[in-house]
């Protein structure tokens, strides 16, 4: 009996701490996975932040063999391309580098760097190889330097060659290219690696950061140094003022504004494996081989901070960017571009779009947020029992005023647009009863209605232009664009009905209006008498699942594709630009369209940013999604709202002309009015309680909920099984002295 006991103790002991032991592996795994970047335990002011992966815009990905270094001049690039020689590429087709030149005797090419009419080329044991490139598509040898070997690594300043060996750092005078002479060589504590900047160069040799005066290059004079924590430091960038070193799996800033005393500012970590790294215009661009490119916002150096990550699924070794633009390269707008050096895997050019970043702001409060606008100050959301006022006029504190309009029983909102001191709604009562209703604001705690007109079908798509509003309705397979006169609030009056196909959208523009519709395309409605709109033209076939307008603009979203659409000339609108990806809005719900003058947002379960600045050329430059449905946006030029459904209203702060960077750095309470403490904005309240961090924390809570339940299951299967064992025994004995 206490045999059977036992085991069935220990059977059930095992069980348990198999569940307990996978379980907490799990949950290490969630908060491990959540970030590639970690704070540093010396450092507890380093703030990360959860990122978009899609703030840059691959251009091209191509070139079929190896690519280590990279060099751009003019509207060329320079291809270090190992086994390959110097591959010379033109760039004057900015969505593809095509091949013009090439040079290869058979050396490995490791590094390279272009002065003037010649290619200074790293080759390993061969030394150093200089290439007149005078006639890019036919490069010519002109020199070989091999004094000093290996040579692994090369830079050039003025006249002379700056070349890494394996412990030492050379220095060539190259003003006679076909003659390169050596001139003196820097070889303390082993050099691992340089960077050339004016008169001094910056050297890492493990044990030693150290600031050399080179403004006399045969005879190079030690400034400063300050000492390695690891002896493993290696890699270097520098900006004018502080250089950034690889220290095994740490990144040092030091301050280098004094050279003879540098001084190190800061250090934080990172889970990846550095292969080289970049500066430019305040960022930090790491080269993390097959986790990525990393960028890190570096202006306050002794507080850096993760912008966005770049992901590839082949490895990144180094990076290069070009900026500006030669008047070669067609961009119409000055963007830097990225070169990624990816090995085998050959070389990707990317569009980089810098300093434009957005915080994100949740508004919650128990408010299902079906749709909202704005005006001025406020903000207007339509929940399950009528319209919230929300004070937004500090956007990243806003506090609810009053619930300003109750719905009466079997009343929804459909659709809410605020223009001047009226708001104008499309109630739904059933199929047969739907209204738009006009409200008054002048008491903003309690809106009342000053006049309505009914429709008879189903309304949607409400739209306010001056005197009219529009609205769509449907009844079977045909829609009507209900045109109704509100020049006076207390008694709109239909002026006309227009008949047409789907209507997901509307813009109107002086004398017409702009209908998109599924499956056929955008019509163009003449409203110039407008009691009797006429069709004018049907514009492209597209399935247009929404658009808004700005000035002469629309812009239009299908399953695949942004559109900005030039409607300049009414008659003859033309497209402009676009911007394509599979399955960019593919949810089963009508996208919703906000633009204002740099960007468009568009809402269709998650949130994406389109960058216009650039009507030729829109770029999606950032994507959140929080795991809501966001259904509606609204905004200005500096931030736009959504409705998110349970998740309330979200706000985004939008600051610079290219790109948005979506951060959660925190997850935030609800506010209520007259609340204090804590704003709720990323960055702010408790150090460290990020999103990642309250998720794992309310999933080790379930977990453990799910351990004690299976704990309970596990004690009562044993004593009932104890309490079968031991009637077995009784019963049997009984049988046997009744059989005696």
């Amino acid at each position: 009996m206490s045999k059977i006991r036992f085991n069935a103790k220990i059977s059930f002991l095992i069980f348990f701490m198999l569940v307990s032991g996978n379980l907490m592996l799990l949950i290490t795994n969630f908060a491990d996975s959540k970030s590639v970047l970690t704070e540093d335990e010396s450092n507890n002011d380093f703030n990360e932040l959860q990122t978009s992966e899609t703030s840059l815009l691959k251009v091209s990905d191509h070139l079929d063999c190896e690519v280590r270094d990279i060099e751009i001049v003019g509207n060329y690039c320079y291809i270090a391309a190992g086994e390959g020689g110097l591959i010379i590429c033109s760039l004057s087709d900015h969505y593809f580098a095509y091949k013009v030149g090439e040079f290869d005797d058979g050396y490995s090419a490791m590094a390279i760097d272009v002065s003037g009419d010649f290619a200074y080329v790293a080759n390993g044991q061969m030394g150093l190889e200089i290439i007149n490139i005078s006639d890019p598509s036919n490069p010519k040898e002109v020199a070989q330097f091999q004094k000093l070997f290996p040579i692994y690594d090369v830079q050039v300043q003025g006249s002379y060659a700056y070349v890494e060996t394996a412990q030492e750092m050379g220095i060539l005078d190259i003003s006679n290219p076909s003659n390169p002479r050596k001139v003196s060589v820097y070889k303390e504590n082993r050099v691992r690696n340089f960077y050339i900047k004016n008169d001094y160069a910056y050297v890492t040799s493990g044990i030693y950061f150290t600031i050399l005066d080179i403004s006399k290059p045969n005879n190079p004079k030690k400034l400063g140094e300050i000492p390695s924590d690891s002896a493993y430091m290696d890699l270097l960038t520098v900006s004018d003022n502080h250089a950034f070193i690889r220290e095994l799996e740490d990144i040092t800033v030091v301050d280098i504004s004094d050279k003879t005393s540098p001084k190190e500012l800061s250090k934080f970590k990172l889970s990846g494996t550095v292969e080289n790294m970049h500066y430019f215009n305040s960022c930090l661009y790491l080269a993390l081989g097959f986790d990525g490119l990393l960028v890190i916002n570096v202006s306050n150096p002794e507080s850096p901070e993760s912008i966005y990550t770049y992901k590839t699924y082949e490895t990144i070794l180094n990076i290069n960017i070009l900026y500006p633009l030669p008047t070669e390269i067609p961009y119409s707008i000055q963007t830097p571009l990225a070169f990624l050096s990816k090995g085998i895997y050959g070389m990707e050019i990317l569009k980089l779009y810098s300093n434009f970043t957005s915080q994100y702001r949740e508004y919650d409060e128990g408010i299902y947020a079906d749709s909202l606008d704005i005006n001025g100050s406020y903000a207007y959301v339509v929940s399950e029992e009528g319209i919230v006022s929300v004070d937004i006029s500090d956007p990243k504190n806003p506090q609810k005023i009053a619930m300003s309009y109750r719905t009466s029983e079997h009343e929804f909102i459909n659709d809410i647009v605020v223009d001047g001191s009226y708001i104008y709604i499309l109630s739904y009562y059933d199929s047969d009863d739907n209204r738009l209703k006009i409200l008054n604001t002048s008491k903003l705690y309690n809106f009342t209605v000053e006049g309505s007109y009914r429709f008879y079908n189903y309304a949607d798509n409400l739209v306010i232009n001056g005197s009219y509003a529009f609205v769509e309705t449907s009844r079977f397979q045909s829609s009507f664009l209900n045109i109704i006169n509100i020049s006076n609030p207390e008694n709109p009056q239909l002026s006309a009905e227009y008949e047409t196909y789907s209507i997901s959208g509307v813009y109107v523009k002086d004398s017409y209006a702009y209908i998109s519709k599924y499956g056929t395309g955008i019509g163009v409605v003449d409203l110039s008498n407008i009691s009797n709109p006429k069709s004018v033209l049907n514009f492209t076939s597209f399935e247009y699942s929404n658009m808004d307008g700005k000035g002469s603009n629309i812009y239009a979203i299908t399953e695949n594709d942004f559109f900005t659409i030039d409607i300049s000339n009414p008659l003859n609108p033309q497209i402009i630009g676009n911007y394509s990806e599979e399955k960019v809005f593919s949810s089963p719900e009508p996208a919703d369209v906000y633009v204002c003058s740099t960007y468009a947002a568009i809402a269709q379960g998650n949130v994406w940013l389109v960058n216009i600045s650039d009507l030729e050329n829109p770029i999606k430059v950032g994507e959140f999604d929080d795991g809501g449905f966001t259904v509606d946006v609204c905004g200005t030029d500096s931030y736009f709202y959504t409705a998110d459904g349970t998740d309330g209203m979200e706000i985004f702060q939008v600051d610079g002309k290219g790109v948005c960077n979506f951060t959660d750095t925190s997850e935030v309470a609800p506010v209520s009015s007259g609340s204090s403490g804590s704003s709720g904005i990323p960055g702010s309240g408790i150090p460290g309680m990020g999103g990642a961090i309250i998720m794992t924390f309310l999933i080790f809570i379930v977990i453990i909920i799910a351990i004690i339940g299976v704990v309970v299951v596990g004690i009562l299967a044993i004593r009932k099984m104890v309490r079968k064992h031991k009637n077995k025994p009784k019963e049997r004995q009984s049988d046997e002295e009744f059989s005696e």
